[in-house]
């Protein structure tokens, strides 16, 4: 039996979205919605600088990745936001979802919003090849020019898995954006097909969430409301 290696992709605490390029252009870009049906917001990801309209080669391609916002920009927008008196939002997470939501994109422009792609659906074109692990479907994704994160981790043990979510969980706080855990998968396609899928998810992927972040707050106020209905 070959031995198992493994890729470690940073949980981001973001939107999911799933794009397509025709001939190398960018037509169409999704939510993930409920896994079948997502929402349409291809004007408004066309307004993101870090994701390419035009790929370096005119391949058909559909990939998936997550909307996102670093926690600087986030700070530097709830700042702008206060000094014009709106509220503030909530969490970087929420700021993209609204965002990806509005009607006009030039209002999306305004938001810093970025983007990182992790999984390669389907592909035909003149690249057109047969990949052999997970880690080189991210080295073409990167060759082609789409943004892929360089904290992916490729583990060739068990030990090593184990030592890396360890480590990982040392430095969550390290890298710019927010997340919640590490997405854990199976890097070679052959042994993927064999351990194949059960009803809901694929045997050879696992989503390991982090220890919820704790800290102590001092409760100010209570603000009560009635409802329509007298319910207080």
């Amino acid at each position: 039996k070959a031995p198992l290696t493994y890729v470690l992709e940073p949980k981001i605490d973001g939107i999911g979205i799933e794009l397509t390029y025709r001939a190398g252009i960018f037509v169409l870009g999704a939510t993930r919605g409920d896994g079948l049906i997502g929402e349409d917001v291809t004007h408004n990801l066309r307004t993101i600088k870090s994701l390419p309209l035009t790929l370096r080669q005119p391949v058909n391609l559909t990939v998936r990745g997550e909307v996102y916002m670093q926690r600087d920009d986030f700070a530097l927008l709830n700042e702008a936001r206060l000094k014009r008196g709106e509220e503030p939002f909530k969490n970087p997470r929420n700021a993209a979802g609204g965002a990806l939501k509005q009607l006009d994109p030039r209002l999306v422009a305004e938001r810093p919003l970025r983007v990182l792609l992790y999984e390669l659906v389907d592909e035909t074109g003149s690249s057109e090849r047969e990949h052999a692990t997970h880690a080189a479907i991210l080295d073409h994704l990167r060759a082609l020019g789409l943004p892929v994160s360089r904290d992916i981790q490729r583990v060739d043990s068990l030990a090593a898995l184990l030592a890396a979510v360890a480590a990982w969980q040392a430095r969550r706080n390290s890298v710019p954006f927010d997340i919640d855990g590490l997405v854990i998968k199976v890097d070679d396609l052959a042994q993927r097909a064999t351990l194949g899928m059960t009803a809901r998810a694929p045997r050879w992927a696992i989503a390991y969430k982090f220890p919820a972040q704790q800290a102590i707050t001092r409760l100010r106020e209570i603000e009560l409301n009635v409802g329509r209905t007298g319910t207080i």
